[in-house]
C-alpha cells in the first residue's frame, strides 16, 4: 500500500510532464482567436523599447530601455503620463529596474548595482507629481543573491544567482533563503556550462495569487512551469509541475550552451485570485520575421495547474495585465503600443 501511495503522489505531481513534449499539443484544449477591441499608441510617450506593463486600478506602469527614466506611469483616462526613476547611481536612481505588480503600486528592483527592492504607490505619485516610494529590502552583494523578485503577502518569491540548487525560492526580507523548489530535470541542463545553468534558472519568471498563498513559476528558455503553495512561515509546497519541450543544447570545446535555434519557451505570467495567465512564444530564438519575445498564444491555468484555455492573439505582444475580463497586451514590435482584448 505505501508504494502504490508513493506512485499515486508522483503521478498527481509530475504525470502531466512526461509522454507529450510538445507544449501546446499537451494542453488539448480547443484553440479560441480573439482580436483586439482598441488599441493605444506609446509612440506618444516616447516609450519605443517597452519591457514590462501592469495595470494597478487607473494606471499603466511601463518600463522602457529607450528614456531617460525607468518607469512611465499613464493615467488611463486621461492620458496623463508621469516619468519616474532616473537612470543611474545617484539618489533615488536605479541602474536597472525590474517590475513587478504589487498592492496598489509596482515593485521595482535593481539586481545590477543596488540589490535594492523598492515599493511605488501609483496612485500617489501621480497626485503629487513624484515618486511616493519606499525601500522594501537591500539584499547583501555577493555570489548568492535574488536575480528576480515577486512580492506577495507573504515574503518575497526569486530567483537566486548562485544556487545551483534551486529553481526559485521563497525569502525573508533580508533576502535568506527559507524555502525552495529544486531545478527542472531536463536531462540537458546536465551537459550545460556553469553560466550557462545559472542563466537558465535565475531568468525563470514568477506570479503569485492576490492572497500571496500560491506561486506559479515558468522558464522563458524552456516550457517548464510549477505549482506550488506557500504557507505562512514561508515554506514551499510544490503540487504541480510540468516539464516539455526541452532546452536546446550546443556543444563545442567541453562546454553546452543553449542553441539559439532552441523554442523560446513563456514570458513573466500574471495572476488574479482563479487563474494564471500564461504568455508563450514557441519561437525559435533566432526567428526571422519577429522577435522570439512576441507572443500570441495565451494559455489561462486555474490555480490547480490544470489548463483551462488556449487563446490565440490575431496580434503579438511581450507583456501583460489582466483586470477582470479585460486583457491589457503590451506589443514592441512592430510598433509600441497597448492592445485591449476582451476574455470574457
Amino acid at each position: 500500500m505505501k508504494r502504490l501511495a508513493f506512485f499515486v503522489t508522483l503521478v498527481t505531481l509530475f504525470g502531466c510532464a512526461s509522454e507529450e513534449k510538445d507544449f501546446l499539443s499537451s494542453l488539448r484544449l480547443r484553440q479560441e482567436e480573439l482580436t483586439p477591441e482598441s488599441v493605444l499608441d506609446l509612440s506618444p510617450y516616447n516609450i519605443l523599447q517597452p519591457v514590462r506593463l501592469a495595470k494597478v486600478g487607473g494606471y499603466f506602469a511601463i518600463t522602457d530601455n529607450s528614456g531617460a527614466k525607468h518607469l512611465t506611469v499613464i493615467e488611463e483616462g486621461s492620458g496623463k503620463p508621469l516619468d519616474l526613476i532616473p537612470k543611474g547611481r545617484g539618489p533615488g536612481e536605479m541602474i536597472g529596474a525590474m517590475m513587478a505588480p504589487y498592492l496598489d503600486g509596482v515593485t521595482l528592483y535593481d539586481p545590477s548595482a543596488s540589490k535594492t527592492l523598492v515599493y511605488i504607490d501609483l496612485q500617489k505619485s501621480m497626485l503629487e507629481g513624484k515618486a511616493r516610494m519606499d525601500t522594501l529590502g537591500r539584499f547583501m552583494d555577493g555570489f548568492s543573491f535574488p536575480a528576480k523578485i515577486v512580492c506577495c503577502g507573504r515574503g518575497l518569491i526569486a530567483t537566486v544567482a548562485g544556487r545551483k540548487d534551486i529553481w526559485y525560492a521563497s525569502l525573508d526580507r533580508d533576502g535568506r533563503v527559507i524555502s525552495s523548489v529544486e531545478p527542472p530535470r531536463y536531462k540537458e541542463m546536465d551537459e550545460m556550462d556553469e553560466s550557462t545553468y545559472f542563466s537558465f534558472l535565475v531568468s525563470s519568471h514568477s506570479t503569485a495569487s492576490p492572497d500571496g498563498d500560491k506561486v506559479c513559476s515558468v522558464t522563458p528558455r524552456a516550457a517548464a512551469l510549477s505549482f506550488a503553495s506557500l504557507d505562512t512561515d514561508g515554506r514551499l509546497s510544490e503540487y504541480r509541475r510540468y516539464e516539455l519541450e526541452p532546452p536546446m543544447i550546443v556543444r563545442g570545446d567541453g562546454r553546452g550552451t543553449l542553441s539559439k535555434k532552441g523554442k523560446s519557451g513563456f514570458n513573466p505570467p500574471v495572476s488574479d485570485r482563479d487563474n494564471v495567465y500564461l504568455l508563450y512564444s514557441g519561437k525559435p530564438f533566432d526567428n526571422a520575421d519577429s522577435p522570439n519575445y512576441e507572443c500570441n498564444h495565451l494559455i489561462i491555468y486555474g490555480w490547480d495547474g490544470v489548463p483551462k484555455r488556449h487563446i490565440v492573439l490575431s496580434e503579438s505582444v511581450m507583456s501583460i495585465a489582466v483586470d477582470g475580463s479585460v486583457l491589457y497586451g503590451m506589443s514592441s514590435w512592430p510598433d509600441s503600443r497597448i492592445l485591449v482584448y476582451d476574455l470574457s
